[in-house]
């Protein structure tokens, strides 16, 4: 009973090690290797076709070209073509001399890679509607009180959990 007990908390434990990216994720990692120039190694996250669309110089740059990288949430994608297009993530990039581009980025695979991972492959004009949080949009950082209220359920659980195996390996260990 004790050997299944810990092999599911371990399977609940390893559940959490989830190897998917959020695709905002993806995009504000590339923007930032974008930023630090050749040494962020953009190529990571996206294609060198789309790194210079938004930066044309970034391979021969000193780090810190952008003044402000913004990306806001993620919409489904319309596009089909020789990549499979997951979402369209909208982002904002201001230059440390005034420019700005606003774009959206596709965020999917080639077809021909399978479960490769995601990455941007090309970036297109901007479409209306789609609202940046500096733009009246949600914040990326905001929870809804019930993402809280089920956190910490989720914590008491786990310190319940704990408090469980605790009692469990200590009425098994052998009196001295």
């Amino acid at each position: 009973m004790r050997r299944v007990f810990v092999i599911v908390i371990a399977a609940l434990l390893f559940a959490g090690c989830s190897t998917a990216e959020r695709p905002e994720g993806v995009v504000e990692r590339w923007l930032l290797a974008l930023n630090q120039g050749d040494a962020g190694r953009p190529d990571r996250y996206a294609s060198s076709v789309a790194s210079t669309a938004v930066f044309p110089g970034w391979r021969s740059t000193d780090p810190g070209a952008f003044d402000v990288v913004e990306v806001g949430h993620s919409h489904p994608c319309g596009y089909r073509g020789p990549m499979i297009c997951d979402v369209v993530v909208p982002f904002r990039v201001v230059l440390e001399d005034g420019s700005e581009l606003r774009s959206d980025a596709l965020v999917g695979r080639a077809r021909d890679e399978g479960p490769a991972p995601t990455r941007v492959f090309t970036i297109v004009p901007a479409r209306t509607g789609q609202g940046l949080p500096s733009e009246g949009g949600p914040p990326i950082g905001s929870a809804p009180l019930g993402s809280w209220l089920e956190a910490f359920l989720v914590a008491a659980a786990l310190v319940a959990a704990a408090e469980l195996v605790l009692r469990a390996v200590r009425g098994s260990a052998p009196r001295r």
